[in-house]
């Protein structure tokens, strides 16, 4: 393996490594978008619900990973509430679609929440 085949600081720094998904959700009336988080926001949304803060688990995830056409976060850490009032089944399909392609295992996931 030769020296050019690492990749660098700057190589990792400028690597697009995001990635978006489409979710049908006909609850709503159409399509989402949904991306993969960054290291950071999966971090503190583990350290909160392994720290017991569930409340609304659902509704925090779901703001998490529905995205703007631009990838940015469509809903902010203040939209929470509302979406929570929203359908059930509308944001388990959301969920489940950002679990899957954020490569987390929902086993995981309702283990956490059992405890």
């Amino acid at each position: 393996m030769g020296e050019s085949e690492y990749l660098g600081r700057d190589d990792i720094i400028r690597a697009s490594d995001t990635d978006m998904v489409t979710v049908d959700v006909p609850e709503w009336g159409g399509r989402v978008r949904v991306r993969t988080l960054s290291g950071k926001d999966r971090d503190q949304l583990m350290a909160d619900t392994q720290a017991g803060r569930l409340t609304n688990w659902h509704a925090r995830f779901a703001g998490l990973v529905m995205a703007n056409a631009d990838g940015t976060r469509m809903f902010d850490d203040k939209d929470v509430d509302v979406l929570g009032l929203k359908s059930a089944a509308a944001l388990e399909r959301v969920v489940q679609a950002g679990l899957k392609l954020n490569g987390m295992d929902p086993d995981a996931v309702d283990e956490l929440e059992k405890n």
